[in-house]
């Protein structure tokens, strides 16, 4: 997604990155990616609970898919990082229109599980319209308030 970030924002999309970790832990995983994308840390979880993102057992969170997925990544050169929090949270993308109404609801099945780009244009054109910023019940990795807005 960071390779189309800048087709995402011709199109009116704001991404939103949204972890159950303090602010620094946001900001560090944001600036480490080189994502370019707001950070909005929830440690309480209050956005996961909002948007129905429940826990994953440990054979669906650490799967073959999981496994291949990392396999690749040390084999293009990268090196793992230590494992941090709750493993088990499932995450999800989601993306909300102008209106407030839910466009595209992508629950994840494990970590590696997220919606192409693609996927997302497509429910935006489907919808006819830009969508709005990032849900409430969270805090911006800079230290502000979560975008105010209607709940899903």
């Amino acid at each position: 997604m960071r390779e189309r970030a800048a087709e995402l924002e011709r199109y009116g999309l704001q991404v939103v990155v949204i972890a159950f970790a303090r602010v620094e832990v946001v900001r560090g995983y944001l600036r480490r990616y080189g994502l370019p994308f707001e950070g909005l840390a929830d440690p309480e979880r209050a956005v996961y609970r909002r948007y129905g993102l429940g826990r994953g057992s440990v054979g669906r969170v650490w799967g073959p898919r999981v496994w291949w997925h990392y396999l690749r990544a040390v084999l293009r050169g990268e090196r793992p990082r230590p494992i941090r929090g709750d493993t088990l949270q499932l995450g999800g993308d989601f993306l909300v229109g102008a209106d407030g109404r839910l466009l595209l609801v992508h629950p994840g099945h494990d970590p590696t599980d997220r919606p192409t780009v693609q996927a997302i244009l497509d429910a935006l054109a489907d919808a006819g319209g830009p969508a709005r910023s990032g849900p409430t019940g969270a805090t911006r990795a800079d230290g502000g308030a979560a975008a105010e807005g209607r709940e899903p």
